[in-house]
């Protein structure tokens, strides 16, 4: 869900009543059952069960709020695994695979953030949870790790308008996609810590992957694909590993500005739309920033640095009101937006100067592990950023979002000191093209990284789980200490209410029989039962007898009532420890007399 306002509220709402509603619908069942055995009960009971349900629907949403997300953790995903119990279902899942191939494990059940839409919405609530370890042979510059590839934007919602989608296999080779200049094909390796994760990422722009994936993609003039999304044919858990590979881009500002303004008709017809609900306003300041300049990469900039200089960023902005034009709204009159604010402005203003440039969301590169080759990615790194097609060159990143680094374009390839140059490229030491490194003389296995990661966030880790040990007790003792005084509360109205009635009081001592193990026959007359019991209670025998006689007074006198200065709870003070106390030794005989048996 990517709309403007929080769900948490409504679903925590729509929960308690609903669990409410299973416990209304129990005592209406019972009450059904009731009549039909001529049972008698207090209409009252629907009044003290709703309350009961109530308290314990809070008592239970309380517990599940605050208690951690065990299956979200990646160290629980571990141990699960080391155990066995994932190698196991693995297992199962690749026979059930085998037999039934027609059967996807792909589905609506992933827990990806990124589908098929992404709507212009309210704050944000990224959280600080790890997604991804990427391992590479060296730092990569400027890099994204891409998900989905959006080309139709309509009333603040970004769509992909036309596609198909078709099964790769990793035996097939490559992903048939266009050749383009300045381009470096790139490994990395993905660790997925995301239960239920289906979507495969990578740098732009992919081009194979080590599983088997579904391509969501359309096709160019020349026969060649444009890929939009791709994910996993069967679902990845935690601990997954996949790899990935990418043609990664390499051009410089002088290629680009160099670069061929003819557009192919697939680019013109997908990446120059625009709704008519863009405003006047936005052309027109579109226009005047770019005007002078001659060439694309240039207006880019431009527009780029306007957006980094003049709107602050904050992720905590209101969706935009609903007769405003959300672009129009963060450029002109909020001045304040997020990543996807900043990505669609741009990118209805280059469009708007007949610049094609597409909407891409994913995650920005996280943080670099030096000793592990490895970027770090979590919740937080989610991002949206710009692409714009130069015939020759392909799709190049744009960073119009002023909270992340601006990724400048060195202005020629392979200088001394430049971001793309071989040093930075490569590394000082190790100036060999990606396919002719090999990770292992990096990385000797992956026990090795894990090691790197685990010791590097060791002490955090250790502060994090006792913080939540201290947290989980404190909240434990809260729920047992509020247990209690419900239960405690709940105890003694029941009491009240029951041990105020004659009849009440009189029905509720043959469940006391039962816990004393008198069995108590239809045929038994209420003296009877009240000498059976007082043989299990020989010191209640008192109360027992002036409680069932006012009971028969009651139920079988000609006036049908008792004596005036009579109250039940008068005997219950006396009868109810002593009840107690007699059950405990009874229940105790029983068990003892089990052990001995056994």
């Amino acid at each position: 869900y990517y709309g403007p306002k929080p769900l948490v509220g409504y679903l925590a709402l729509y929960t308690l009543v609903a669990l409410v509603y299973i416990a209304r619908s129990h005592l209406v069942t019972q009450e059904k059952r009731w009549h039909s055995s001529l049972v008698r009960y207090e209409k009252g009971i629907r009044i003290s069960f709703l309350q009961a349900s109530i308290i314990a629907a809070l008592l239970t949403l309380g517990i599940a709020w605050i208690l951690p997300a065990a299956p979200a953790s990646a160290a629980v995903g571990n141990v699960l695994g080391e155990s066995g119990v994932q190698k196991t279902w693995e297992g199962f899942q690749a026979n059930w695979t085998r037999l039934f191939s027609s059967l996807r494990s792909y589905g609506s059940g992933t827990n990806d953030l990124y589908r098929g839409s992404l709507a212009l919405g309210g704050p944000r609530t990224v959280g600080d949870s790890l997604i991804m370890d990427v391992v590479v042979s060296d730092r990569l510059p400027y890099v994204y790790w891409q998900a989905v590839a959006y080309d139709t934007y309509i009333d603040g919602i970004w769509t992909i308008a036309e596609s198909e989608q078709n099964l790769h296999l990793p035996d097939e080779g490559p992903l048939d996609i266009p050749e383009y200049a300045l381009r470096e094909e790139v490994s990395q390796t993905f660790i997925n810590y995301i239960p239920n994760a289906g979507t495969i990422y990578s740098a732009p722009e992919i081009s194979g992957s080590s599983r088997q994936i579904f391509v969501n993609q359309s096709i160019d003039g020349a026969g060649k694909a444009n890929v939009y999304m791709v994910q996993s044919r069967f679902v990845m858990r935690q601990g997954d590993r996949y790899e990935a590979t990418s043609n990664y881009s390499l051009a410089d500002a002088t290629s680009l500005r160099g670069a061929s303004q003819e557009y192919p008709q697939w680019i013109t017809e997908k990446y120059l739309q625009m709704p008519e609900t863009i405003t006047p306003e936005t052309v027109g300041l579109a226009a005047e920033l770019t005007a002078g300049l001659n060439n694309p990469f240039d207006k880019a900039v431009a527009i780029r640095d306007y957006l980094r200089d003049n709107i602050t960023y904050n992720d905590q902005i209101d969706a935009p009101p609903e007769i405003e034009e959300p672009i129009h709204y963060i450029l002109f009159d909020l001045q304040e937006a997020y990543c996807n604010y900043y990505a669609s402005a741009m990118i209805m203003m280059l469009r708007s100067q007949g610049i094609p440039s597409r909407f891409v969301s994913g995650y920005a590169q996280g943080e670099w592990v030096e000793e592990a080759y490895t970027y770090r990615v979590r919740s937080l790194d989610s991002h949206s950023w710009v692409e714009v097609y130069f015939p020759g060159y392909g799709w190049i990143q744009f960073e119009p979002t002023a909270a992340l680094p601006v990724g400048e374009r060195p202005e020629t390839a392979g200088n001394p000191g430049d971001p793309f140059g071989d040093d930075a490229f490569f590394g000082p030491e190790d100036p060999r093209p990606f396919d002719e490194r090999n990770l292992g003389e990096e990385i000797d296995d992956f026990d090795r990284l894990a090691d790197l990661l685990a010791g590097e966030e060791e002490e955090e880790l250790a502060a994090a789980a006792a913080s939540r040990t201290r947290t989980i007790r404190i909240v434990v003792a809260l729920v047992l200490v509020v247990a209690a005084i419900t239960v405690t509360f709940l105890a003694a109205r029941t009491n009240s209410r029951v041990e105020s009635s004659v009849e009440r009081s009189y029905g509720r001592l043959a469940n006391w029989g039962r816990w004393l193990g008198v069995i108590v026959r239809p045929a038994h007359t209420p003296y009877e039962r009240a000498n059976m019991l007082a043989a299990a209670v020989p010191d209640g025998k008192e109360p027992l007898r002036s409680m069932t006689h006012q009971y028969v007074r009651q139920r079988f006198s000609p006036d049908r009532a008792v004596e005036t200065e009579y109250t039940p709870e008068s005997d219950w003070k006396t009868l109810r420890p002593l009840m107690i106390r007699e059950v405990i030794s009874f229940q105790l005989r029983r068990v003892r007399g089990r052990w001995q048996k056994d």
